[in-house]
């Protein structure tokens, strides 16, 4: 079947001048200039090679021809409105590709991913658990969560849902056994685990909130995964400095402790990072409303 590009110009316009009673109410109603209103009306009466409107300088009415193809126009926009509500309520359904930090997911989403599941049985998550940063649209993802200090400057839309601080943390045995940690400096008589994604990897940054401080702790190890950094100090091997919601079960339960509490820290922001706000499927839509809601019940209750 062929469709006529043209096909349904001016049909809007035109019901809109019918149903408003002049050009200049049409124009009001529809947000354009009257000149547009007019030009409008004139190609679609030339498309359709018959006049629609008669006009005088005080009314319009609706010619023979104009009637008909009023009562048309009306059933058309009817129809294209019924789909548009229809397409709305579609149930989301099929493969949703995810890229996801491992150790926030196991920590905190993977609860909400399992309730989104049975919100939404015909959704298919399609997981990647990594800190990779992932090129969204050469590698077919539908959105990307990612936790960073600073999202760059990129043309995908960044939706910041949370917060984490970052806390400096060692165990017990390990800070008993080495020396006294009072100030930022006193970390270079210690051993870190440094994270490889993180920007300024070989610096660790400290605020009294009158001074900085950027020391480079001596490091023996680097990963790219927080676990990793959270096993070293549960070993007794060092001190490392990850995302609270990493490590807040085992500052719980005593296993590690927090120092240098009294200077401030980095934070990190969690995104949601996605293509387009345009044209969402209603898998995607659905589930970036539902992290959205189900995140901030999280900071509320906690």
């Amino acid at each position: 079947m062929t469709i006529n590009n043209q096909l349904f110009d001016g049909v809007i316009i035109f019901c809109a001048v019918v149903e408003q009673g002049s050009f200049s109410a049409a124009a009001v109603a529809s947000e354009h200039s009257t000149s547009y209103i007019s030009k409008t009306i004139n190609k679609l009466e030339a498309r359709l090679n018959t006049r629609l409107l008669n006009r005088t300088t005080r009314s319009i009415s609706l010619t023979a021809d104009g009637e008909l193809f009023y009562q048309h126009c009306q059933q058309l926009i009817k129809d294209a409105q019924h789909a548009q509500a229809f397409s709305q309520t579609l149930e989301p359904a099929g493969t949703l590709r995810i890229s996801a930090p491992l150790n926030y997911s196991v920590n905190t989403l993977k609860p909400l991913f399992n309730q989104y599941l049975l919100r939404y049985p015909k959704v298919t998550l399609d997981l990647e658990l990594s800190d990779r940063k992932v090129d969204i649209v050469s590698e077919g993802y539908d959105l990307a969560i990612r936790i960073t200090r600073e999202m760059e400057d990129s043309s995908l839309i960044m939706r910041k849902i949370a917060s984490s601080r970052i806390v400096t943390v060692a165990s017990a045995q390990y800070l008993a056994s080495h020396p006294p940690i009072n100030h930022p400096e006193q970390l270079k008589q210690h051993i870190g685990i440094r994270y490889s994604y993180a920007a300024k990897k070989d610096l660790w940054v400290y605020s009294n909130g009158t001074e900085s401080y950027n020391v480079e702790v001596p490091s023996n190890f680097t990963t790219n995964n927080g676990e990793i950094q959270l096993s070293y100090a549960l070993d007794h091997l060092g001190i490392s400095r990850v995302p609270a919601f990493i490590v807040q079960e085992h500052l719980d339960n005593g296993n590690l402790q927090t120092i240098l509490d009294e200077y401030e820290c980095d934070t990190v922001n969690i995104y949601l990072v996605y293509a387009s706000r345009k044209h969402q499927s209603t898998k995607l839509r659905t589930f970036i409303d539902f992290l959205v809601e189900e995140v901030d019940k999280l900071k509320t209750s906690n």
